[in-house]
């Protein structure tokens, strides 16, 4: 009876335990803002793919320009393209309208992770089935190009694609075995894989590359090594920062150094972070830009988290991540960028 009475209080005690701690969780994490008003079509999409339903989010403003510019946006592990939409408050989507490009959410393989959907990106040793049955990511992304190209008038010279963690992976990859179809990338709180570790180490060409990336991120080591959640479910090793640009100066022909830096207002000085934005430029136009995101953590600057700081780092506030993307991807296409 003694025995029965302290089990029962022992797990009375996790069970109070456990209800305060999703009880602070929840009261510590910050709230969305509101739900922008915004005027295009959403159109949800599937096909089967190499035996595999994918699918994805279109997202097609009222005023399409024509030809229409094309980014795509690349959810991380477990992410789905709606979840990406709410993490980054709908702000591509408002982009769209104003400036008319054509927004594809597309989405991972539903089964490719432990905790969902997973791209099959530049990591090529983990024990994920994306990567164990070899998911031609690649192969579904360009031939959803192909079908957007039959569907709408596109402008093949403005096709951009951007990723989130796991997702900004993909963009890498995309970077380095298309940059005759993308005229530019930007990846997000990701760095490229460690070289023994990488598929992303023979790039075809130069193409134009931001990376953004918070010095304090939990998941993802500013200064490189493993990438993992407070060192549980281990992503394998990545390279740092300044290896990750290193690699991308490297593709695009750019020796100098240190490039221009500039220290953006602090905006938000209760954010707990700033931001540092530091531009490279080759002859032949190409850039490499990188967003410092000094203090912050494994979050979207200017969007939207449903976690506290505590769990996956500082949000800053004092950008938004989605305008500065628009911005960068604005000034190169294909022609530009190779001096056409």
């Amino acid at each position: 009876m003694r025995l029965l009475r302290w089990l029962l209080g022992t797990v009375a005690i996790f069970a109070l335990a456990l209800v305060a701690l999703v009880g602070a969780l929840y009261l510590a994490t910050p709230r969305a803002s509101e739900r922008p008003v915004t005027t295009g079509r959403v159109i949800p999409g599937e096909i089967e793919y190499e035996g595999r339903a994918r699918t994805w989010i279109l997202y097609v403003p009222e005023a399409l320009a024509r030809p229409a510019p094309v980014v795509f946006a690349l959810p991380g592990s477990g992410q789905t393209g709606e979840l990406l939409r709410s993490a980054t408050n709908y702000r591509f989507e408002e982009l769209a309208d104003r400036d008319g490009f054509l927004l594809v959410y597309a989405e991972a393989w539903a089964k490719g992770g432990a905790s969902g959907p997973e791209w099959n990106e530049c990591r090529k040793n983990t024990p994920l089935p994306a990567h164990l049955e070899n998911v031609d990511d690649v192969g579904f992304v360009m031939g959803l190009l192909d079908r957007l190209a039959q569907e709408y008038a596109i402008d093949p010279t403005r096709v951009y694609a951007t990723g989130v963690s796991d997702g900004g992976q993909m963009s890498y990859r995309l970077a380095t075995e298309h940059p005759d179809r993308f005229a530019a990338i930007a990846a997000l709180i990701a760095q490229q894989s460690a070289p023994e570790n990488s598929n992303c180490t023979e790039p075809r060409g130069p193409i134009s590359v931001l990376v953004m990336n918070g010095t304090e991120d939990p998941l993802i080591p500013y200064g490189g090594g493993e990438a993992s959640f407070y060192g549980w479910f281990s992503a394998g090793q990545v390279q740092s920062i300044e290896g990750t640009l290193a690699h991308w100066k490297g593709v695009n022909g750019i020796r100098d150094g240190r490039g221009a830096r500039e220290a953006l207002p602090d905006l938000d000085p209760d954010d707990g972070s700033t931001v540092v934005r530091e531009r490279w430029q080759a002859a032949s136009g190409h850039e490499v830009v990188l967003y410092e995101i000094v203090g912050g953590g494994h979050t979207i600057p200017g969007g939207y988290i449903g976690m506290p700081a505590f769990v996956l780092g500082a949000t800053n506030r004092d950008i938004v991540a989605a305008d500065e993307i628009w911005s960068f991807f604005q000034r190169h296409s294909l022609g530009e960028a190779r001096g056409g």
